[in-house]
């Protein structure tokens, strides 16, 4: 009996299955390596925000008690908080090499879609005397904390002015509150506390206090 080879209509067909099996296992593929890209770059992302949301709440609970002059001449504490976000000194900087000082801005910056990012921005003051609240300084750092957030909420709860916290005569008539406006060239204080509030972030973090006694090296009259 005679072997009989592949005819060439029974070799079509073969290597038409086998291209179409070769078809779908690419299909199959390229869909599964683009769901674990997908995947794995939200992970990332994900892992970031939250080293990010950590490195900002140690900068903030940081905040250094910095005193500077304001346009009339007056020593008063380096802080300025506004209903989109605030700026202050701390001893934790994200990117300042260990052991340095940084002034850094946290503000809420509006998307083209409406939503909004919580960004965090530095100047290091490692070759930088800071002795002006308006002093111009060179924010060369960025990182965005967090995105597409409905909202972002900043409150200050502090005294309106260093008479009223320290002259026991003024703080019975007036008190500490919040506000979401908070200027230590006006109050010559900071905030004793802070609220940042978003879907991604929840803080509420109490200030270290700048004390008489550091006020007094300035100030030996006023008390």
């Amino acid at each position: 009996m005679k072997n009989k080879g592949f005819t060439l209509i029974e070799l079509l067909i073969t290597m038409a299955i086998m291209a179409m099996v070769m078809s779908v296992a690419s299909y199959n593929y390229s869909q599964y390596s683009r769901y674990w890209h997908t995947k794995l770059g939200n992970y990332d992302q994900h892992q970031a925000q939250m080293r990010g949301k950590l490195q900002l709440r140690d900068a903030l609970n940081a905040m250094a008690p910095y005193i500077v002059k304001n346009k009339k001449g007056d020593w008063v504490y380096y802080f300025l908080g506004r209903d989109e976000g605030l700026t202050f000194v701390t001893y934790a900087p994200i990117f300042a090499q260990q052991g340095g000082t940084s002034v850094v801005r946290v503000f809420k910056e509006q998307q083209s879609d409406g939503l909004f990012r919580l960004v965090y921005e530095e100047a290091p003051l490692t070759s930088v005397m800071l002795t002006q609240v308006d002093q111009v300084l060179n924010f060369q750092y960025r990182l965005v904390i967090a995105d597409n957030l409905p909202d972002i909420s900043f409150e200050y709860y502090g005294w309106p002015n260093r008479d009223a916290k320290y002259n026991p005569e003024a703080s019975t008539v007036t008190s500490a509150t919040w506000s979401d406006q908070y200027d230590g060239s006006i109050t010559k204080l900071q905030p004793d506390k802070i609220r940042i509030l978003s879907d991604f972030v929840n803080f509420n973090l109490t200030v270290s206090p700048g004390d008489k006694k550091l006020l007094n090296l300035f100030l030996p009259s006023d008390f």
